[in-house]
């Protein structure tokens, strides 16, 4: 910009003294300035449209109207001025925004020494606009003249994007181009040149010719394309890269080839199919002599291509395929028909395969047969999958069997603890009441003695059905190992020898120990019946992790962290029909009055409580394998053991509210509490319990009540009656303790809860307990 030339200034200022400062110090710089000042947004209108100005300054607050709405007036007038803000009264945030819509500088006015440099660098930044206006122009004048040889050339010419994984979006095509394929030209230009071919032949065929064009160099190639109409021609293509603004782009000029190249496209296209089939194909001539192999089969039977020529293809034969079958065969083939069928194969290292098999004959133009095709699919694989399929179905039916057995189970269970409390019960009021009649207490004792048999056989089966009351601690399996050391010697017979392999670096586990030692010592038990003529029994613990692949295989393994108990003995083993069976409750392989059939059922029901899983290993003659996996915990082990209750069984003179659904055993519990001094009040359900609580005006010392009644929940009953007696404390009963009681909420810390069936002496201990909890 030469200090000579004349410069017009338009300047909005409504303060005069501020403008004249501003324009001196510019001539004062040097510049040849002659300036309009204007105030009023009217009179800027005005000279803005009737006046031609090198640059626009202009303060930010005038009366009725600001900088802002100025530069907005300029913009509108579609005039390249650039505009210069002149003021003193605003913020630094207001200054960027007005140079954000536009604005070329901003200047304060109390250092109006840097007003001059900011109109050469904006008068420069217009010449510098203005000159490249000018060179776009001639760049579309020359882009027309390429325009017209492009269109007007006779080969077919099109311009692709090229991206570094291939050719990218056609920018361009000439008239020829349009003309053979047929498509409008916008549609065109939507497309990539990998559209216009069938799929899966892009533009470059190979990655080398990619490469080539991304260092430059031209190429030479045949593809086919496609037609609006659906016809299709094979066209040479001849390729070019060039830049173009800081990308890579492609020139490619075509002619068509097609009539020439139809014939060699088949014949490729049949040959790439039959070496990329993923089906073992061979060829053989009409001796049975192999002629071809494709790479799928010499992949699958380890044979090259050399060791297989000339052979006839029953050197693959395996020992299973039977020899008709062969003899069918070549019956059906050379009467010129398709055989369809599987054959035993053996690979190059010796391993057996079923495949599944076509094989036809090929004819020449005279009919005669020349050749026979072969087509083998790998059933290896498809047959393993189905196996695994096979195994895995029959876990889920053995799953749900067990899962129904055990409901059935635990509800058998729970009815029988009802009639068992009952039964116990009165036989022990009934042996206070008779005295000195010893035939009498004789068969009291006996009908005791079959009460506390039956209650251990609902044990067993609550233990099954994952019904019982568990107190998980953290353990050390080979801590509960090592206190069973003395003891399961005692167990097994003097000719079996027990062998420990316990890890130092054992992970912890979350169980009851006292379960945990019944699931070890069943399983020894279980061991020593299997080798009546001596053996070895190991047991052994380990940290294991199941992965993905392992639950796939076993149903209801969630993968993760466990520590591993094996129980594992050198037995008779078992029949795969026995191994389904050995956890059903009551399943015996035992003499009649040896085994009651509950032992596996236990081990089962525990393991599965505590969130582990349980599997079995044998063959006949081979010995029995018990693996049982349980979750891993990042704990130290639970050291603490449980203290025994300190309450004696005795009676009291508090009121006992009393809520049970069951009859008889609530007939019993009123007596046991009567004879024992307390007094009762009784409810057969929990609506006629909570009517009594309401109006009741004295206190409840005591609510005993069943955790699962008819119509409402013993845990229901508790929050209403304590609700109206605060003073009231809670004990539930019952005879299960399954998934509904955790719902209840009675198996929460601090909850107290006696299990059915309950002899009168823990009956009265835990009402003891409860009401003197600090006794």
């Amino acid at each position: 910009m030469t200090q000579s030339k004349l410069f017009r200034i338009l300047y909005v200022e409504d303060m005069p003294e501020d403008a004249e400062l501003c324009l001196r110090t510019l001539r004062k710089a040097g510049l040849q300035i002659t300036a309009d000042v204007v105030s009023a947004e009217e009179d800027f209108r005005r000279l803005l449209e009737s006046r031609s100005y090198d640059v626009v300054l202009s303060d930010y607050h005038m009366p009725g109207w600001n900088g802002m709405q100025a530069l907005e007036l300029l913009k509108r007038s579609a005039k390249d001025i650039p505009f210069i803000l002149v003021t003193g009264t605003i913020g630094e945030e207001t200054l960027v925004e007005c140079v954000k819509q536009g604005a070329a500088d901003y200047i304060q006015k109390d250092m109006p020494a840097r007003l001059p440099a900011a109109i050469r660098r904006a008068l420069e930044e217009k010449a510098a606009r203005e000159e490249r206006a000018r060179m776009g122009q001639a760049l579309r004048e020359s882009e027309e003249r390429y325009r017209r040889l492009f269109h007007e050339s006779t080969s077919c010419i099109t311009v692709h994007e090229m991206d570094p994984g291939g050719p990218g979006r056609i920018v361009d095509v000439n008239d020829t181009m349009v003309s053979l394929l047929g498509y409008p030209r916008d549609e065109l230009l939507k497309m990539t040149p990998a559209d216009l071919g069938p799929p899966g032949l892009p533009l470059e065929e190979s990655a080398l010719q990619a490469e080539k064009l991304q260092r430059g160099e031209r190429i030479v190639f045949e593809r086919p394309v496609l037609a609006k109409d659906g016809t299709q021609r094979i066209l040479e293509f001849q390729s070019k890269p060039f830049a173009w603004q800081g990308s890579l782009r492609v020139l490619s000029e075509a002619r068509d080839v097609t009539e020439r190249r139809s014939a060699e496209q088949r014949i490729r296209i049949l040959s790439e199919a039959v070496e990329r089939s993923p089906s073992l194909i061979i060829l053989t001539d009409a001796q049975a002599r192999i002629v071809y192999a494709n790479p799928k089969f010499t992949e699958v039977t380890g044979y090259t291509l050399e060791e297989i020529l000339g052979r006839n293809p029953r050197f693959l034969k395996g020992s299973e395929t039977p020899p008709d079958e062969y003899r069918k065969l070549w019956q059906t083939v050379t009467r010129g028909g398709v055989w369809r069928g599987e054959f035993h194969n053996r690979k190059k290292n010796g391993e057996l395969y079923w495949a599944e098999c076509m094989i036809t004959a090929l004819r020449n133009y005279a009919g005669e047969i020349t050749h026979y095709l072969g087509v083998q699919e790998d059933l290896t694989e498809r047959r393993k999958m189905e196996e695994e399929k096979r195994m895995l179905e029959e876990q889920f039916r053995q799953a749900q069997k067990m899962e129904a057995i055990g409901q059935l189970s635990g509800g058998i269970a729970h009815d029988f603890n009802n009639l068992l409390g009952v039964i116990i019960g009165f036989n022990e009021l009934l042996q206070e009441r008779i005295q000195g009649d010893e035939v009498a207490h004789k068969y009291i004792a006996q009908i005791r003695k079959a009460g506390d048999s039956a209650v251990e056989l609902i044990h067993h089966l609550l233990a099954f059905s994952r019904e019982q009351v568990l107190e998980p601690r953290v353990l050390d399996l080979n801590c509960v190992l090592s206190e069973l050391g003395e003891m399961l010697p005692r167990l097994i017979n003097e000719d079996i020898m027990l062998l420990l392999v316990a890890p130092p670096d054992l992970g912890r586990v979350k169980a009851d120990p006292g379960q945990i030692e019944q699931v070890i010592l069943n399983l020894a038990v279980n061991a020593r019946d299997a080798m009546p003529h001596g053996g070895k029994l190991t047991i052994e613990t380990a940290n294991v992790e199941l992965d993905e692949n392992y639950a796939r295989e076993h149903i209801a393994v969630v993968p993760g962290r466990y520590v591993m108990l094996a129980v594992s003995d050198t037995g008779v083993g078992m029949e795969p029909v026995i191994q389904a069976r050995i956890f059903e409750p009551f399943f015996t392989t035992k003499e009649l009055g040896k085994g009651t059939g509950l032992g596996l059922a236990t081990v089962y029901g525990i393991v599965k409580q505590s969130g582990g899983n349980i599997w079995v290993y044998s063959e006949p003659a081979k010995g029995t394998t018990f693996k049982i996996y349980l979750p891993r915990v990042d704990a130290k082990a639970d050291l603490a053991a449980v203290p025994a209750s300190r309450h004696a069984a005795t009676g009291g003179s508090e009121t006992i509210f009393l809520v049970e659904d069951a009859e008889e055993l609530r007939s019993l519990v009123r007596e046991v509490l009567d004879c024992a001094g307390y007094t009762v009040l009784q409810a057969a359900d929990g609506r006629e319990a909570v009517r009594i609580a309401e109006q009741l005006n004295s206190p409840i010392h005591l609510l005993l009540t069943d955790v699962v009644m008819p119509g409402m929940s013993g845990r229901d009953v508790a929050e209403q009656v304590v609700r109206r007696h605060p003073e009231t404390r809670v004990l539930y009963m019952s005879g299960y303790t399954d998934s509904s009681i955790v719902h209840h909420g009675v198996l929460e810390e601090g909850v107290a809860l006696l299990s059915k069936p309950f002899t009168r002496e823990r009956l009265l201990r835990k009402i003891r307990h409860v009401l003197d909890p600090s006794g």
